[in-house]
């Protein structure tokens, strides 16, 4: 019987207090399913950021470089299709990688080897690997609002 990979998830969330969880006993928050996970998972409870601007931050979890390194200084920067990454590196393992959510990592549309990459912002729709699988569809199929963004420019 072959050794069984582990499944792993990362997440990544803006401007969440370390404490504002259920598992770490703050009592006004409820978070089951995350307190469920946290059960069967790592909990890194000792991190530090590389840069105080989360997109820049973002990168280097992503690139496994620094900010001087990957050059991705705010919402746009100079990530191409060479740029090391974690999902790649998981992709040459195996590994069938997943995005869901902001990215706005990579103006040049490269998804830094997510296989399927499910976009939440309007800035990243066009690089969904499938347009109906987007939160903007999922908004419009259940008649819910989506924000609208006029002020980018989609890379062509």
């Amino acid at each position: 019987m072959g050794h069984k990979r582990p499944n792993i998830l990362l997440i990544m969330a803006d401007q969440w207090h370390h404490m504002n969880f259920g598992f770490r006993g703050q009592p006004d928050v409820i978070t089951p399913n995350l307190d469920r996970l946290r059960s069967q998972a790592i909990d890194f409870t000792h991190a530090y950021t590389q840069n105080t601007f989360r997109l820049p931050s973002r990168a280097c979890i992503l690139s496994g470089q620094y900010v001087r390194t990957h050059r991705q200084y705010g919402f746009t920067g100079l990530f191409d299709e060479h740029t090391p990454s974690l999902p790649r590196s998981l992709q040459a393992h195996g590994y069938h990688t997943f995005h869901v959510g902001k990215f706005h990592c990579n103006p040049y549309g490269d998804r830094l080897g997510f296989d399927e990459f499910i976009p939440t912002l309007p800035e990243d729709m066009y690089q969904a690997t499938d347009p109906q699988r987007t939160y903007a569809a999922w908004c419009r199929q259940r008649g819910v609002g989506w924000p609208r963004c006029t002020h980018y420019v989609t890379p062509v």
